[in-house]
């Protein structure tokens, strides 16, 4: 996967934009993101990192707008962070900078 993602940055920002769009993940019975545990099921030795950093990048780049939309909803976003939070916490604090935003605001 690792050969795959030459442009790890544009694959980064094409997973946080699906997330926007699959309803399943605001379900109340969904608990973990899928995507979280996908790309740390194909990680050997955090070869992975620089996809999280990524998709932490893109998260950084979203506004308060884009959750206002009703067709979006913020629960798979939250996933997302609380399972990095379980499964990589090093590398979410690292880069803690990048969900502030939703830490000082409501989304």
């Amino acid at each position: 996967l690792d050969i795959i993602c030459v442009k790890v940055a544009e694959v980064g920002s094409k997973l946080i934009g699906l997330m926007k769009r699959l309803d399943y993940l605001s379900v109340q019975s969904q608990t973990q993101s899928p995507f979280v545990d996908a790309i740390e099921a194909a990680s050997v030795k955090d070869d992975m990192d620089p996809l999280f950093k990524s998709m932490l990048d893109s998260f950084a780049r979203l506004t308060a707008s884009d959750f206002s939309k009703s067709d979006v909803s913020a629960r798979p976003f939250a996933l997302f962070i609380m399972s990095l939070a379980e499964k990589k916490p090093r590398l979410l604090n690292r880069h803690i900078v990048n969900i502030v935003f939703c830490l000082s605001n409501d989304v």
